[in-house]
């Protein structure tokens, strides 16, 4: 059902956006414990097995567009929460990306140029 309401919402207002977190799997690190859950076994041309782990999620498993979308959600929610000096429109901007991502996929829409560039400006904040 996510998908319909984020196309709903992306004709909402007259200016659609999408945007893309950039390297967004690639940014997530794992715990050294869990590198062997996320490891690729080869066998080399003189049959010796080697394995190697992943240190940072991968993109393709199974579980790693959830493991994205729950860490984001976490650092959105913190964002609102703690950050001292958070006006109330980078409140509304951070609210707005939890309620509008979809894995690493912003698709919303704003009013206005003016609204578009101050949603362009607050996101890049929250998000850097």
């Amino acid at each position: 059902m996510i998908i319909p309401a984020l196309l709903l919402r992306f004709r909402h207002h007259g200016i659609g956006i999408r945007a893309d977190i950039r390297k967004a799997f690639s940014q997530i690190s794992l715990c050294e414990g869990d590198w062997d859950y996320q490891s690729i076994l080869w066998v080399n041309g003189e049959g010796a097995l080697k394995i190697f782990r992943h240190a940072r999620v991968a993109f393709g498993v199974t579980t790693s567009p959830f493991l994205l979308g729950a860490i984001i959600d976490f650092h959105l929610k913190t964002y609102s929460e703690v950050s001292e000096d958070i006006t109330e429109y980078t409140r509304s901007t951070t609210e707005k990306l939890r309620k509008n991502l979809y894995v690493d996929n912003c698709v919303t829409s704003v009013e206005n140029e003016r609204e578009l560039r101050l949603f362009i400006k607050e996101a890049s904040l929250v998000f850097s």
